[in-house]
């Protein structure tokens, strides 16, 4: 190792774990994120009923102020959570919704905040500086805050305008508190909306649908996990995945790099669906988790698979249905219920918990971590 004699940098303290085959620090976190994933279902219900419970302080504080901006950030799970809600939010309350990653809003964006703006800062401890400071940047610049994390008691509940508390745990790598998050930020926006009497219908639907999505995310875990378990050891000497999606999908592909960059030994990097295909992406036998939602977009996901394929990749597809000409190039296929479109990340990326969860473990049991610098 080149530094072998430097100290433990600040930013490793909290994470002892090693890309070795079978080190102990990485597989207990392994299982511990299993436990929570598998509990996701009910995690998402608590939440989902805590914030029905708590939600009125948003709607009466928003019910007639103006909102041309909508921000999300966060670091990490929660700035996916942004990327996720995008399109959800910009439909409910027809102005512009931007995710962040919080240090880049901190440092470089915060001047798009103003007295229209609704800034929304999400950290699962409640602790993370960058969120900190963009809501009190954010603040001071006249904008409504929001703060959020499975956190009690943490700091940015209580200085954010308004404060909720995600009803998840997170002691392995973030699961159920990611997805309930988006279902507690969907479920705001949507009671905002019935609060002022606009676009009742679909905040009606959204509503509607997150109170049905602890089945169907519980059905998610149910119909694949068999499959995903029987085919982890297909990729045990795996060192590089993608993924891809578009919309909403575009931040559950970016929650799936991170599932497996956290537990297993990988690289792993994700893309807008359309920039998949500016680049020469896929190499032999490098696996596409494409996650798929058909309609408008269905061709250039045909595309995208078919184009991996063609490259020579394993050809993973997420989704509530497969085309024929997608299925002759798919080597695998998790199948998740249907829901709201926009609402579609919370069940797809629970087939991508699973698979990171049981490729890390094939490995661990293999004893195969990343290769060092003398076996490269």
């Amino acid at each position: 190792m080149r530094y072998a004699g430097m100290p433990r940098p600040r930013a490793k303290a909290k994470e002892k774990s090693l890309d070795t085959g079978r080190d102990p620090n990485r597989i207990s976190r392994v299982e511990k994120t299993y436990k929570e994933l598998i509990a996701q279902p009910e995690a998402f219900s608590n939440t989902i009923h805590y914030t029905d419970e708590v939600k009125e302080k948003f709607t009466d504080d928003l019910l007639h102020r103006k909102i041309r901006r909508v921000v999300l950030i966060g670091c990490g799970d929660s700035w996916f959570v942004g990327t996720c809600l995008e399109v959800l939010i910009e439909k409910l309350l027809a102005c512009p919704c931007q995710s962040y990653d919080a240090f880049e809003f901190y440092t470089s964006h915060y001047s798009v905040a103003n007295e229209n703006t609704l800034l929304i800062g999400q950290s699962a401890s409640g602790t993370t500086k960058a969120v900190i400071g963009s809501i009190k940047r954010a603040k001071e610049r006249g904008s409504y805050t929001v703060g959020i994390s499975n956190t009690p008691d943490a700091e940015i509940l209580t200085i954010a305008d308004f404060g909720l508390l995600v009803q998840a745990s997170r002691e392995g790598w973030p699961t159920q508190a990611t997805i309930s998050a988006i279902g507690a930020i969907a479920q705001l926006f949507a009671s905002l909306c019935l609060a002022r009497g606009e676009n009742v219908s679909y905040a009606d639907n959204v509503i509607r649908e997150l109170f049905l999505l602890p089945l169907k995310i519980r059905k998610a875990i149910d119909d694949n996990e068999e499959i995903i378990s029987k085919s982890a050891s297909l990729f045990d000497r795996t060192l590089f995945f993608q993924a891809a999606g578009s919309g909403c999908l575009y931040g559950a592909s970016m929650i799936a790099a991170a599932k497996l960059k956290e537990l297993c030994p990988v690289h792993a990097s994700s893309y807008p669906l359309e920039e998949f295909h500016h680049y020469r992406s896929l190499k032999p036998a490098d696996p596409l988790i494409l996650f798929v939602q058909g309609g408008d977009i269905q061709q250039k996901e045909e595309d995208t698979a078919l184009v991996g394929a063609y490259d020579g990749g394993v050809i993973i597809v997420i989704g509530n249905s497969i085309t024929d000409e997608m299925h002759k190039v798919t080597d695998l296929f998790f199948i998740v219920p249907e829901t709201l479109r926009e609402l579609q990340s919370i069940v797809s990326v629970i087939p991508a918990h699973l698979f990171a969860y049981y490729v890390a473990k094939s490995k661990f049991e293999a004893d195969i971590g990343y290769p060092s610098m003398e076996q490269l």
